[in-house]
């Protein structure tokens, strides 16, 4: 048998000269210098807890002994949470996870935990002893690497990336409670002009109080992402029909379109949204993301400053734009496009002023495009 391998009761045989009972002080006083124990009966009430426990938690004993842990709750942890961590020890097995805690002046610790059933004759759980270890610098830097990977730094809120997953989530979510929610996104009309008119900084300001205006606006369980530059989303949850998610929006832009301070000036937000429901308008994240963007687009295409919720013809719309962007692109380069002169006359004298020139398209499989199709592209 290796010297690791052995258990307690072979390390006691093989020292004789040192007596049980210093042994066993020995080893308290070693688990009391790393290690927070506590000891608690069959209904969690605390019998004894060491001086690290009452260090870290900043409760004295006597605040301690005869009340269960809920006096350093932090709340942070589910019903669900506590239900599993009592059906494991009840049953006279270990239970280890991380906790998190409140201490008596409020600021919250990690502890990595380890809780051990006491059994009786009959193999049934008498006490319980708790062994924990501060963990709360490594817990700390674990949520600012998240922070970092999953929020967008100006605003704290979540980043394109944490809100696409939040949305795959929601999706699940909704199909299972065969609920509708609505997804929508949010353009900032003209952000590059208050960046190139007042500077980046002036701009980053905009950014951040429609971030707060959204949050004052939306409540805690709808979930608001900035998702690029000039580019918020957010997700509306458990919606009745379309006429519901499109009157929050109204609120949203009427929110937003309430003046703010610029570099000392007054400044009117513009602000575009478009808005898709599911499952009504898309059936995967995929479509409903386009479909909320092409809702957006319609909306820009008039000059910004409205909504548009997705309507079927949109979508079409924007296959037909695309196909003619492409073979907007083959005629250039193929020559198919030409210049017509139309001449102009004054009547009166019945000489020609001027003339107009006028380009023509003759795409050889569509035949001739007329101009109001294609000029704007």
């Amino acid at each position: 048998m290796q010297k690791d391998e052995l258990e307690m009761d072979d390390f006691f045989a093989l020292d004789q000269t040192t007596s049980i009972d210093k042994k066993l002080k020995d080893i308290t006083y070693a688990l009391d210098q790393s290690s927070a124990v506590v000891i608690t009966d069959q209904e969690g009430k605390i019998l004894y807890a060491n001086a690290k426990f009452t260090e870290v938690s900043q409760y004295e004993p006597n605040e301690l002994l005869g009340k269960t842990h809920r006096v350093v709750n932090s709340g942070h942890h589910s019903k669900s949470f506590f239900d599993q961590l009592w059906a494991t020890i009840t049953q006279g097995t270990i239970w280890r996870d991380e906790i998190r805690n409140r201490k008596k002046d409020g600021s919250i610790y990690w502890m990595d935990t380890t809780i051990i059933p006491f059994l009786d004759e009959d193999n049934k759980p008498y006490q319980y002893v708790s062994i924990r270890t501060d963990v709360t610098d490594r817990k700390m830097a674990e949520e600012m690497i998240w922070n970092l990977a999953y929020n967008d730094q100006l605003t704290e809120l979540p980043n394109r990336f944490s809100f696409r997953r939040q949305l795959y989530q929601q999706m699940e979510t909704a199909q299972f409670n065969r609920q509708k929610f609505a997804l929508v996104f949010l353009n900032i009309d003209k952000l590059r002009y208050v960046n190139d008119t007042f500077g980046h900084e002036a701009g980053d300001h905009l950014l951040s109080v429609v971030a707060e205006r959204l949050k004052r606006v939306l409540s805690s369980e709808h979930i608001i992402s900035r998702i690029s530059g000039d580019e918020f989303a957010f997700i509306l949850k458990d919606m009745r029909d379309a006429e519901n998610a499109v009157q929050i929006t109204r609120d949203v832009m009427k929110a937003l379109n309430k003046p703010l301070s610029i570099v000392g000036q007054s400044y009117t937000l513009s602000v575009s949204f478009g808005i898709t429901l599911f499952p009504d308008h898309a059936k995967n994240v995929e479509e409903l993301s386009t479909r909320a963007e092409q809702a957006l687009y319609e909306v820009k295409k008039r000059g910004g400053a409205g909504y548009e919720l997705y309507q079927h013809e949109v979508a079409q719309k924007s296959i037909e734009r695309v196909f003619l962007e492409n073979e907007l692109q083959k005629s250039i380069e193929l020559g198919h496009f030409n210049l017509d002169y139309q001449p102009k006359f004054d009547l009166s004298t019945r000489v020609m002023t001027s003339l107009e020139a006028l380009v023509r398209w003759h795409h050889p499989d569509l035949g001739r495009i007329p101009p109001d199709q294609f000029i704007e592209v």
